[in-house]
């Protein structure tokens, strides 16, 4: 029901105000289109889209599943500025130039708001000493009195939630599932709402002067948030891959695209008005955190011409040239062994030059000292300055003080950096403080009207709540015989055929768990697994019960407690395991070395299913995915939930009873558990054998990237005629449509989603992937309804490259378009002459 969205956090007039910003006309379909990464191409920016059919009627909000359209809808009249019709008020940041009521600046051209952008900041830079530029240029900035400049600070985190302490009032901030699990939706239309709902979420924490969450401790927040991480997930190992969309580049542009656009102008904003300012991050080539003895921090990344351009450069080169993304932060690692920070070739040639980046670079975390520290690339701390500064790094973050507060004075002195390199990197800075309304009355500021009592509001948790459950991805479901009926295990039936419900694992009780890493403190109420299961099964006349035993922690020797699990299932009508990762064994500065299950889990699940083998369902949570070696086969029911958010743990219930159709799909591939034994971590060639990712593994995945199984049977029918299409051009675009059909055998009383999926397949394995994903689309559909998924495809969409120049080519033969994973749909053929 709608109330348990609510409890424990939100009024009566919230949830009032929510309903009445509902526009109901009976029916509506939007659609949207995003680029599909080639950047360079006008072509393929256009290939990918991306369409969520809303369905908002009224009689609907008596169910949960209904509270995403009223999210959708309350989006349309938002403008990704304040709530329309509600009352707002304008709060001057602490970090606010009063240029109306300081009479020293009053008059300085750089307050006046008739001169342009560009004028007011050469003003403002040419008045400043070089100490005082050199303070502007740390992660932490000191005020300058003399100038009426307050202090600011640069570093702030927006990953996938604002990341900052809760309100005086006890108001949090929503913390949405982590970006793997967004990855997981294939929605891009939710991913550009929920970026919008956060950018909207900051402004008011901005205004209000709320301070970072976590260490170090740092003031208020300011309007640069270091986010997206748009590193490819190439090897899941990796600690930090949880913060990503996922192992395929071009889905992760369209990703970056859509939640950069979302996060600097708002749900409907112009570029020209800037809501925020967003981070693509860690160029280039950053995917290794400390793996056998390798560090992040003197790791060398060797990367070749061919995986550069078909790997690691896309997302980046999308964010610039689709989103225009204004800030760019550089990575701990070299690439081809030059430190990122350092190197004028990514971020001048490349970045600036190539791409027309105009932003400003920010250094990772003390990643300029690195330069001197580990990677001995400097004799002296000044030269580390010196070299990125002259590279164009711009701010350098600093864990502590940073490296450019007390050497880059030294540096200048030195004449290893010129003041011209200064004022160029000054002017960026002083850009975007202006260009987000720093310097300009607050009245005159559109973000600058919030809503305090917005924060941690109802109509965010609900969006948290329907990108937890668009996210959650069917792996497994066979049919089981209990009753003498014979179906499908999930969804549960509990209260019917499941009346005794035994919940079992480390991660069944763990709310903090689900919120994933880099999120902003969290609120009082956050619910487990177990939680949101005790409830529902205390309801009157719920029909059935539950017992839960921890079993075994996530990665100790303890087995004390798996004898009691295994006693529990075997007397239940259906286990559910909820096992897998946390931040103790992947996060930053950790990855794994096994991907099996850590700790004692393995044997716990092994004897549960002793006794428990036809009515077990297996909860994974995780960011990297895991292996649970040859016992595949013998779960009836596995579900892949990564770490869906604030909301995750209604999700989850929601997905396993049936409330919701699962419509994920795997945004990385699960490997047998001996993959890593074949492959270092520290290789950065996508095809070393056996490979990495879907797009060059050549053995047999558990489960490969796009999977993901839904409750309902969905008929697919390709519906252009021919089948066959001749082009003579690389970039000639090809027509396909299929028909989606849901013949709602399953569930049939709801509407359900549905993420279709197309790739492309060219057999020149040495220059191009065994498959390319090219294309998503979400429908929602009822049963027996039908929907055209139309799309377009080119040769170049296969993504071939040549390995020694590292430009994209389309090779002569054949390309196979297919849907999915392969085996839902007829193909379709394109021929390259």
């Amino acid at each position: 029901t709608m109330d348990s969205l609510f409890d424990g956090r939100d009024d009566d007039d919230e949830r009032a105000n929510m309903l009445q910003d509902v526009d109901v006309d009976g029916v509506e379909s939007r659609s949207e289109s995003v680029g599909a990464g080639e950047a360079r191409a006008a072509r393929a920016r256009q290939n990918v889209r991306s369409v969520t059919v809303v369905f908002a009627v009224l009689a609907a909000l008596v169910l949960v599943g209904a509270v995403a359209d009223v999210v959708l809808r309350r989006a349309k009249s938002d403008g990704g500025r304040s709530p329309a019709g509600r009352q707002c008020q304008f709060l001057t940041s602490p970090y606010h130039t009063d240029c109306e009521g300081n009479e020293a600046i009053r008059g300085l051209p750089f307050c006046d708001t008739s001169l342009s952008v560009e004028e007011r900041v050469a003003d403002l830079v040419k008045r400043m000493n070089t100490s005082e530029k050199i303070a502007q240029m740390g992660s932490t900035v000191p005020a300058v009195p003399r100038l009426g400049l307050p202090p600011y600070e640069w570093w702030s985190e927006c990953l996938h939630g604002v990341r900052t302490v809760c309100t005086a009032d006890g108001r949090c901030p929503t913390s949405y599932p982590a970006p793997i699990n967004m990855g997981a939706t294939f929605n891009t239309e939710l991913i550009r709402q929920m970026s919008s709902f956060m950018s909207e979420e900051a402004r008011t924490l901005y205004h209000m002067g709320v301070h970072n969450y976590g260490t170090p401790t740092r003031g208020p927040i300011g309007l640069d948030f270091w986010a997206p991480n748009i590193n490819v997930f190439r090897d899941v190992r990796w600690g930090r891959g949880q913060e990503t969309p996922g192992e395929d580049p071009v889905w992760t542009s369209v990703y970056a695209t859509q939640f950069i656009t979302g996060l600097q102008q708002g749900l409907n904003g112009d570029a020209n008005t800037w809501k925020t300012v967003a981070t693509s991050k860690h160029w280039a080539a950053y995917s290794l955190e400390n793996w056998e003895g390798v560090n992040r921090f003197w790791f060398n990344a060797n990367v070749s011409k061919l995986d550069a351009t078909q790997t690691y450069y896309p997302a980046f080169e999308a964010s610039v040239k689709d989103a225009g993304v204004r800030s760019v932060m550089c990575s701990y690692n070299e690439v081809n062994g030059v430190p990122s920070c350092a190197d004028t070739h990514l971020l001048q040639d490349v970045l600036r030059d190539d791409w027309k980046f105009d932003g400003f670079v920010v250094s990772d975390c003390d990643a300029v000292d690195v330069l001197y520290q580990y990677h001995n690339y400097t004799n002296t701390k000044e030269e580390a300055c010196a070299v990125a500064v002259n590279a164009g790094t711009d701010v350098d973050c600093g864990i502590g003080p940073s490296l450019f507060n007390g050497y880059l004075e030294g540096a200048v002195d030195q004449d290893l950096v010129t003041s011209a390199t200064l004022d160029k990197a000054l002017t960026r800075l002083f850009t975007a403080k202006f260009k987000l309304g720093m310097f300009d009355p607050v009245k005159s500021q559109p973000f600058a009207c919030v809503r305090p009592e917005d924060v941690g509001s109802a109509r965010y948790a609900a969006l948290a709540r329907q990108l937890g459950r668009e996210s959650i991805v069917l792996l497994q479901n066979k049919k089981v015989t209990s009753g003498g009926r014979t179906a499908p295990l999930l969804p549960l039936d509990l209260g019917g055929q499941q009346r005794k419900v035994a919940l079992i694992g480390p991660n069944a009780d763990a709310n903090v768990t689900l919120a994933s890493n880099y999120h902003g403190e969290l609120p009082t109420w956050l619910k487990s697994i177990k939680d949101v299961m005790q409830e529902a099964s205390n309801e009157p006349d719920s029909g059935w019960s539950m017992t839960y035993d921890l079993g075994c922690d996530i990665n100790s020797s303890r087995t004390s407690g798996i004898a009691a699990a295994v006693q529990s299932a075997a007397q239940a009508d259906v286990a559910v395991l909820v096992l897998g990762l946390d931040q103790s064994v992947e996060r930053e500065d950790l990855d794994r070395e096994s991907i099996v299950l850590p700790g004692q889990q393995m044997q716990l699940l092994r004897q549960v299913l002793t006794v428990a083998a036809s009515k077990t369902v297996l909860v994974l949570v995780n960011g990297g995915t895991v292996s649970i070696e040859d016992q595949w086969d013998k779960v009836p029911a596995i579900v892949e939930a990564f770490y869906p958010g604030q909301e995750g743990a209604a999700a989850v219930m929601d997905v396993l009873t049936g409330e919701y159709n699962p419509s994920g799909r795997m945004p990385v591939t699960v490997y047998p558990a001996d993959w890593t034994s074949k492959i270092p971590m520290t290789s950065m060639d996508m095809r070393e054998a056996p490979g990495k990712t879907y797009r060059f593994y050549t053995g047999t995945p558990a489960f490969t990237f796009g999977h993901g199984l839904s409750y309902n049977t969905f008929d697919y029918t390709l519906q252009t005629s021919p089948s066959v299409n001749n082009v003579t051009q690389g970039s000639a675009q090809t027509t396909i449509t299929y028909e989606v059909t849901n013949r709602g055998d399953v569930i049939d009383a709801q509407f359900s989603d549905i993420s279709v999926l197309a790739f492309v397949v060219h057999d020149d394995y040495a220059r191009c992937p065994l498959r390319q994903f090219v294309t998503a689309q979400k429908f929602r559909l009822g049963p027996q309804d039908s929907a055209m998924f139309t799309f377009q495809v080119s040769p170049l969409d296969a993504f071939c490259v040549d390995p020694n120049t590292g430009d994209r080519i389309a090779p002569t033969g054949r390309y196979t378009v297919t849907l999915n994973t392969g085996q839902d749909a007829p193909a379709f053929t394109i021929f390259l002459n």
